[in-house]
């Protein structure tokens, strides 16, 4: 039996969801949910037979058709490519449906989850019955590059699971710097999300398919992905700034870094989507899996901009000095611009309008620049390390700003060093003088963690 990615992981996935369903079967007990009211040991027990029983199917399904009894029969073999299909459509609906209507549970004998924590636990049946269906929709599409479709492909459905869980905890949210956000609002925001996760989604699915031959139509894929994502990733960040203490009804509240990391979160799935998109034609060799890393290590520290972003505030380096909140605030935005930057820049090399000698050359020395920029500010911060406080209550530790200042000059470096291993027609010399900068910056940064 051929074996590849999609089968390994979809196996994995069935996996997954029996060992759910085993779980909830372990713990069954009578329940009382919010606004439903009790449901019987016996109806919970039988959610988990039915969920062990759906994931070991899907498991089963993809070595079945590679059988020689159903190789043999091609009528039987569609019956049972839609049958299984059904099966994970079933779930990934389950999923969807728990987590849009999700309410506070609490099980006989203490255990409870509240109405937050029971919207996120049925994202994840929702993610992984969606992926499932993905991976069995194309089983036997001949995919580029597997790694890269699965990576654009989780992100999307990641951004749905989101939107899903927005509604599933929608509620009257109270914040002090937005007001007149409703349950009807987020509501409308989840489904908004769904939506455009959905369009990104089918793109993978369609990419390479009759249905994306012409030229045009391409052109407008692409656009759109342009769109949707930019669109996705600038909501996130201008939210961001809006972070503060919040109260979901009466049943959740949480602190500024908590909405402060959940739109972080959006802004890297937005991100991935886009990088996964334009590299999904790119080969599975070592130079790729290294240019991945540097694209994965920007991704991450835009991320951690959205975080800076989003805790802005009057801040006060302790024995040093005092930024007000506008500095702040743009400390937070270029560390989120200049990653972008880098990854547009080498997600766009190699195109056919930038694939000249005047903006290869362009490239390579904006790539250098922002290297060194990002490497340098991670080193001040290590170097100039000291406790900090920030007038919305967060306190910092030193050894907290000094890992900060570490990751963001590592970010850096792996950036440059993944980029030199480019596959263009770039100048020798320019990469050589990139491997100089690389080793000059791998040696300051060695001498800022002995300081």
């Amino acid at each position: 039996m051929k074996t590849d990615v999609r089968k390994v992981l979809g196996a994995i996935v069935g996996i997954a969801i029996v060992i759910e369903g085993v779980f909830l079967m372990s713990v069954a007990a009578p329940v009382m949910i919010d606004n439903i009211g009790g449901v019987r040991e016996m109806y919970v027990m039988l959610a988990g037979v039915q969920l062990a029983l759906l994931g070991a199917l899907m498991t089963l399904s993809w070595f079945l058709l590679d059988l020689p009894f159903f190789r043999s029969k091609t009528t039987v073999r569609k019956v049972l490519y839609i049958v299984v299909l059904a099966i994970n459509i079933a779930v990934m609906a389950e999923g969807l449906f728990l987590t849009t209507s999700a309410e506070g549970i609490v099980f006989e004998g203490g255990r409870s989850f509240g109405r937050v924590a029971a919207a996120l636990l049925c994202a994840q049946l929702f993610s992984v019955g969606a992926i499932s269906s993905v991976l069995w929709v194309v089983r036997d599409k001949k995919i580029a590059n597997i790694l890269v479709f699965i990576a654009g492909i989780g992100s999307a459905i990641g951004l749905a699971a989101i939107g899903a869980t927005i509604i599933g905890v929608a509620s009257p949210l109270t914040t002090d710097m937005l007001t007149n956000v409703g349950e009807g609002k987020m509501t409308v925001a989840g489904s908004v999300l769904i939506a455009l996760s959905v369009v990104l989604a089918l793109g993978f699915v369609l990419d390479g398919t009759k249905f994306l031959k012409n030229k045009r139509l391409k052109m407008v894929v692409e656009i759109m992905f342009i769109a949707i994502t930019g669109i996705i990733a600038i909501g996130s960040a201008y939210l961001s700034a809006l972070s503060a203490h919040f109260e979901l009804g009466e049943f959740f509240a949480a602190g500024q870094m908590y909405m402060a990391a959940f739109f972080a979160v959006i802004f890297m799935l937005s991100v991935l989507v886009l990088a996964s998109w334009w590299m999904r034609d790119r080969k599975l060799t070592l130079r790729f899996f290294i240019e991945a890393l540097g694209i994965l290590a920007m991704t991450l520290l835009a991320g951690v901009g959205i975080i800076v972003f989003g805790l802005a505030g009057r801040t006060e380096f302790e024995g040093l000095f005092t930024l007000p909140h506008e500095i702040v605030l743009l400390i937070g935005a270029q560390l989120v611009i200049l990653p972008c930057l880098a990854i547009m820049l080498s997600l766009i090399r190699g195109k056919s309008h930038f694939d000249t000698p005047t903006m290869t050359s362009f490239i390579d020395i904006g790539m250098l620049m922002i290297a060194v920029l990002i490497t340098f500010e991670g080193i001040a911060t290590m170097i100039a390390s000291t406790p900090l406080h920030i007038e919305n209550g967060y306190d910092f530790l030193e050894s907290t700003m000094s890992l900060l200042g570490t990751g963001i000059a590592a970010s850096g470096i792996v950036m440059l060093a993944s980029w030199n291993q480019r596959e263009d027609r770039s100048n020798p010399r320019q990469r050589r003088v990139e491997v100089l900068f690389a080793v000059y910056l791998a040696l300051m940064f060695m001498a800022a963690l002995l300081i």
